[in-house]
């Protein structure tokens, strides 16, 4: 799971000019998705402008 979360930020840090970015809050929710190995989720939230 933790390489799954760094890999979608280097996507969004690769996207940051496309994605207009305001860098003001960015934030990651786990939840109990989180919890179920291969198939856990986690939220990424992002600033936009």
């Amino acid at each position: 799971m933790p390489n799954a979360v760094v890999e979608s930020w280097k996507e969004i840090w690769i996207k940051d000019k496309e994605l207009n970015r305001k860098y003001t809050a960015d934030f990651e929710v786990y939840e109990q998705n989180s919890q179920k190995g291969k198939k856990s989720e986690v939220e990424i939230f992002i600033a936009i402008d």
